[in-house]
């Protein structure tokens, strides 16, 4: 009894709530901290991103930003930012001066954004339900295993979901209060969620869905102090929406646009059962989603007023991601809290006994070490191999140039970087210089060498003189076998073999072969020249740009 009486004591002081979540989602979601192999495809650009802000917060390129940012790329080619909003980056890459560049201080710079979420759902929920359901929700969302995943690799979710999570919680206490502080605080969150990722705009929806079922929508719009806040939400957002359009083909391609071939049509009947079935499939866990659709059954014969904010964002969420083309599963991550939120609302009913509370509580905490569990159960993806190439081609180069031929370049690039601490090297990349394409090997490609002797000038002109590829041509583009017969030829001379070990295939595409199928092949040019000369190209059809760069002799600078 002692023991239940101070459960109850914690469970009634918002710190101390708090401060269990954080535990929580600290275990569940900094596993492997130390762990430079786990990887997932995106993370390494995003990863990339965090370490040019540091770079530029070291450098302060005030007089030529654009000029500086375009000769990064040329050095090391894994950058995301343009496409992806430089928020999060910055972030990262605060962390990185302050603890170094290395994969754990950016996942700490993340759970930072996820402590952050934790601390305004327990605010937001104990004032529109009650304490005991923030607790018990967020215990929940933290060890939904879907969701504590993303806290393994630097994807920018989470990032946005706290920054959600704090513009809701203005949202409502503005509407509550009628304070326009709160206003001028939902615009900045609701900026810097967008300025996280673009997808952050579904934010929009809930706002607008919210007046209009409070009623005060011509409240939110009459009050002249509004038009403040919203004049400086407009600030935040159109350069946001200026970036995109003009550095995100692919994200326009793949929102509003009309998709690929294979996409169904945003308004067939096929295409608003994707999310729900996600739902049910891989977001909620089953005692999860049985126990959410209850509390959305109990809450609408209850007229509980409680579910009227949660519930305008789980349609809002609903409704803004069935309308994208883009169907990855990740992409609608945001709604799986406030579902949690359902599944534990019933404790705040006011005509429930007691003892059924209890009991409740009790199988709430059996979920949530089901989920634990489940999660551990999982394996972190993982590649390794690229940090140790990375480390090798750095000592090994006795010029400024190293070229990579592999479909895992970004992390190998950040490794690059990593062992770099001078940043006197260029990496090249046989993806942007040999052939070209968006996402898959096949979207939008572009081939760009046919022949050997091409690749030889390309290795003369950029000071190659180590050059490290893939045991397997992911990309299926014959220039790229070039290259490796080349280098089995006079004028190379392996000088390291790595095997690759991996639970990862390397893209999601049918019949693309599995990382552990395959090592990495070290080898050096032979007569590298040892000054850059001519003018390198990157394509990136990704954003729709390209990027040039001239080389004198002796240009060893940025």
């Amino acid at each position: 009894m002692q023991g239940l009486k101070r459960a109850q004591t914690l469970m009634g002081r918002r710190w101390a709530i708090i401060g269990m979540l954080i535990v929580l989602a600290a275990v569940l979601m900094l596993r492997s901290l130390g762990n430079n192999t786990i990887g997932y495809p995106d993370a390494d650009r995003i990863l990339m991103d965090g370490v040019f802000m540091a770079d530029v917060m070291r450098d302060m390129p005030l007089g030529a930003p654009w000029g500086y940012a375009q000769a990064y790329f040329v050095q090391y080619p894994a950058l995301s930012i343009g496409y992806r909003p430089p928020f999060f980056p910055a972030v990262e890459g605060l962390f990185n001066i302050i603890f170094g560049i290395n994969m754990w201080s950016s996942r700490l710079a993340l759970f930072a954004f996820v402590v952050t979420g934790l601390c305004y759902w327990v605010k937001l929920i104990e004032q529109v339900a009650d304490r005991r359901v923030a607790a018990w929700s967020g215990a929940l969302w933290v060890s939904t295993p879907f969701l504590a995943q993303w806290g393994w690799y630097t994807m920018a979710e989470l990032a946005v979901l706290g920054m959600t999570i704090a513009a809701i919680y203005y949202l409502y206490r503005w509407v509550e209060t009628e304070r326009l502080t709160d206003a001028f605080l939902m615009a900045v969150f609701i900026g810097l969620a967008g300025w996280s990722k673009q997808t952050a705009a579904f934010l929009a929806l809930v706002v607008v869905g919210y007046l209009l079922a409070r009623g005060k929508l011509l409240w939110a719009v009459r009050r002249p102090g509004h038009w403040g806040a919203f004049a400086l939400l407009l600030v935040l957002a159109v350069p946001l929406a200026l970036m995109t359009i003009a550095f995100g083909d692919q994200n326009i391609h793949q929102s509003v646009g009309q998709g690929d071939a294979d996409s169904v049509s945003r308004w067939s009947l096929a295409n608003w059962g994707i999310h729900l079935k996600t739902l049910a499939e891989m977001h909620l866990t089953l005692p999860v989603l049985i126990l959410a659709g209850a509390g959305l059954i109990v809450a609408g014969v209850k007229r509980q007023r409680q579910a009227v904010l949660p519930l305008v964002a789980v349609v809002s969420i609903f409704v803004f991601f069935s309308l994208l083309m883009g169907k990855n599963p990740r992409y609608p991550i945001f709604w799986i809290p406030f579902w949690c939120f359902f599944a534990t609302l019933p404790l705040a009913l006011a005509d429930l006994r007691r003892g059924l509370k209890v009991a409740y509580q009790g199988a709430l905490i059996v979920i949530v070490a089901f989920q634990a569990y489940s999660l551990y159960q999982r394996e972190p993806a993982f590649v390794s191999g690229y940090d140790q190439a990375a480390k090798i081609a750095v000592r090994e180069a006795n010029t400024t140039g190293i070229f990579i031929d592999a479909f895992n370049n970004g992390y190998f690039t950040y490794f690059v970087r990593q062992a770099d601490k001078d940043r006197s090297h260029y990496v090249f990349r046989g993806d942007k210089l040999l052939s070209s394409s968006s996402i898959s090997t096949q979207h939008w490609l572009e081939v760009h060498m046919t022949k050997a002797e091409e690749i030889r000038k390309a290795f003369d002109d950029l000071a190659v003189s180590i050059v490290v590829v893939e045991s397997i041509n992911y990309a299926e583009v014959p220039i790229h076998d070039i290259l490796r017969q080349m280098l089995e030829g006079p004028g190379f001379e392996r000088i390291a073999t790595i095997d690759i070990a991996s639970n990862r295939v390397m893209s999601s595409v049918t019949d693309m072969p599995r990382f552990e199928d395959q090592q990495l092949y070290i080898y050096r040019y032979l007569n590298a020249k040892s000054e850059m000369s001519g003018e390198i190209t990157l394509r990136l059809p990704v954003v729709g740009q390209e990027v040039s760069r001239s080389f004198e002799k002796n240009d060893k600078d940025r």
